[in-house]
């Protein structure tokens, strides 16, 4: 019995899904009636600055390339300022000299038509840098504020350079204790040699310690001073040198005990002749019990759901800094997606529909032993799910301890014990091929699991750069609570580099594998997959080897079962338009294979999926809409059942389209 080829989708019926994802989300902005609108601006002269990064910087300005884009109305005093900060603009860049040789007016019946004419002059480039007061310092803090230098001979003097420059060892030095460390100087520009000297001068000031701490927060708080207060000691230890970055990870801890609203750590005036920084930590207390409900729905090639979703904290439990949350989360699921399961005439691919929920418990415990960078936790968790080759139900309980070395170094370990109920799958009580449910029931995991974070990815709306590099590392044994033994390593990295005021490259980049330690196969529950966020080419869990199952009256399906490697990654440029969208172009690779250590299997099956987005900006965090081609250069892991049969070339597709659109809410990565 052969499968049914996968229904074709236009791409221009994924490209019309973007349109509509995002028409609800455009603002309406009426144009200004109160004068001539500027209807063009033209920079002609400008090669050493693009026209494009000149007007940028201009309050006046012309429509913008999108439909809603509106006009601006011409003011005629604006204009000046801005001829005048064209010149500002060259001159920070390092072409002194450069100027505003003519600028016309032209009005027409449709508005005001703007033309400027610059004429720009050679680089000024810098001749010396001389620091004058680091004599003083020991060889440490000298080292360090000499690394925070910025400024190069021999390079074109900029503006925004020596700017950094004096902030960045006024940083540094205040991170080697030096509170009231101030830096002055100044640049000297030769417009005539095209020429530029620069002199620091450092006044470092006295050296300090940390001293007492103080708490300031409501005059009845409900949560004890005492335990906040010894939060706050175990991060700045009085004999320890003041440093602005301390006061800021600590500001940063207070806060991630969930127990505040808003937290500031700031240092006082210490007291003339003193040695020691007083620090202040202003708190403002959450509500003891909060709940929060919500709902929505969510879609991606590979599923669609409507949810309800809820959260009840309580916070301070048993008089200390404890917070306990409780979560649920409930809806209909449609699997692969709403439209094919209530067909349900798609021959390749399996489609389910139900309902889906989940209740969660976690207890967070902010110190241990009088430690208060080890954090101890507990949760627990009862789930029922839908997937494309199973249901079921499960129990989870997990007890661990995390211990944050740094604000960018972070270590969780834990044990975990895991039961899963399957049911209404074509895949149990079948022992051949491996790639079967592998299982039995119930099924039963215990595993101890390792997490290591070092880095810190940018946030939302961050300009600054970000990495991250995850690795999680799992063992399960019979005398954890398993069924039987196996080891897995997982481990990702991410970076965001902004390469101008509008433009950033992201990249990630993620590899697993997963190893049986006897002769039992891999459970379904704990294999690779890939696909939806991770593989925007493919839909949700879709990216993995592929088995033939029976199907309803007489059909074959196919359905993805996982696999023992994984690898997947993506390449994103990102480009501001405005100030609420963003476009998006990236690629994104993925490889999920039956074989925990073959790299020429994996990379035989490794897809790539180029693609483009769009992100409008919101106050919570970014909407997003992506569109991404899978390239048909290479084939699924297939695999049959005894006495099925497949079209092979349907098959190795999994019942996959010509395009995937993803919209969600939230970065990419």
């Amino acid at each position: 019995m052969e499968s049914a080829p996968p229904h074709p989708r236009h791409p221009s019926r994924c490209l019309a899904a973007i349109a509509t994802a995002f028409v609800c989300v455009i603002p309406h902005r009426a144009a200004a009636v109160d004068g001539p609108l500027v209807r063009s601006l033209h920079i002609d002269g400008a090669k050493r600055i693009s026209e494009d990064d000149i007007k940028r910087r201009l309050a006046t300005g012309e429509p913008g390339a999108l439909p809603w884009s509106a006009a601006r109305p011409f003011d005629p005093v604006q204009w000046e300022e801005d001829l005048r900060r064209i010149q500002r603009l060259y001159e920070a860049r390092g072409f002194y000299g450069s100027r505003v040789v003519a600028s016309e007016i032209e009005r027409r019946g449709d508005g005001v038509h703007l033309r400027v004419r610059v004429e720009e002059s050679e680089p000024t480039i810098l001749a010396g840098v001389e620091v004058l007061g680091l004599e003083t310092l020991p060889p440490d803090a000298a080292r360090h504020a000499r690394a925070a230098v910025r400024l190069r001979p021999g390079h074109v003097f900029l503006e925004g350079e020596w700017s950094l420059t004096k902030s960045g060892i006024e940083r540094a030095l205040r991170d080697d204790g030096y509170a009231d460390a101030a830096v002055g100087g100044e640049a000297r520009v030769d417009v005539a040699a095209r020429r530029a000297d620069a002199r620091l001068e450092i006044a470092p000031g006295r050296r300090y310690r940390f001293g007492e701490v103080l708490l300031a927060t409501e005059r009845e708080p409900a949560f004890p001073p005492s335990s906040i207060l010894a939060h706050a000691r175990a991060l700045l230890p009085r004999d320890a040198w003041f440093s602005q970055r301390a006061l800021e990870a600590a500001q940063r801890r207070l806060f991630d005990l969930g127990v505040f609203e808003a937290v500031a750590v700031t240092a006082a005036a210490a007291e003339p002749g003193a040695d020691r920084l007083p620090i202040v930590i202003g708190v403002r207390e959450a509500p003891p019990i909060s709940a929060r409900i919500g709902g929505g729905i969510g879609t991606n090639p590979g599923r669609s759901e409507a949810r309800a979703v809820g959260e009840w904290t309580y916070r301070g439990l048993g008089g200390d800094l404890r917070v306990l949350r409780l979560g649920a989360r409930a809806g209909w699921a449609f699997v692969p997606g709403a439209w094919d399961a209530l067909r349900g005439d798609r021959g390749d691919t399996p489609t389910r529909q139900g309902p889906f929920a989940k209740l969660a418990a976690d207890l967070a415990q902010p110190s241990v032993l009088g430690s208060r960078t080890i954090e101890p936790f507990a949760s627990t968790e009862l789930e029922q799910e839908l997937r494309e080759a199973y249901e079921y139900r499960s129990a989870r309980v997990e007890v661990g301890a995390g211990w944050r070395a740094s604000d960018l170094f972070d270590v969780r370990a834990s044990w975990a014990l895991d039961l899963y109920d399957l049911y209404d799958s074509p895949l149990l009580g079948r022992s051949a091929p491996e790639q079967a449910a592998g299982c039995p029931a119930p099924c039963r995991q215990g595993y101890l699991e390792l997490e290591v974070t070092a880095g810190r990815r940018r946030g939302y709306r961050e300009g600054a750069p970000g990495r991250e590099l995850t690795v999680r590392l799992r063992q399960g044994a019979p005398f954890l609570g398993g069924a039987a033994p196996w080891f897995s390593g997982d481990g990702e990295g991410i970076l965001h580099v902004p390469l101008s005021s509008r433009v950033a490259l992201a990249g990630r980049l993620r590899a697993a594998a997963i190893v049986p330690l006897d002769a039992q196969p891999i459970p379904i529950v704990l294999r690779l997959f890939s696909g939806g966020g991770s593989m925007r080419g493919f839909g949700a869990r879709r990216l993995s080897p592929l088995l033939v199952v029976p199907g309803p009256h007489g059909s074959t399906q196919v359905v993805p079962t996982g696999g023992r490697a994984l690898a997947d990654g993506s390449v994103e440029v990102r480009v501001s338009v405005g100030q609420s969208f963003e476009i998006a172009a990236f690629t994104d690779i993925g490889a999920v294979t039956s074989r925990s250590f073959d790299p020429a299997l994996l990379w035989r099956a490794l897809r790539v999926a180029p693609g483009i987005g769009v992100r409008y900006r919101t106050p919570l965090g970014p909407l997003r809409a992506d569109l991404a081609w899978p390239l048909p250069d290479r084939d699924l892991e297939l695999f049959e059942l005894p006495g099925t049969t497949v079209d092979r070339a349907a098959g190795q597709r999994g019942g996959h389209a010509c395009c995937a659109m993803h919209s969600s809410f939230g970065e990419s990565f």
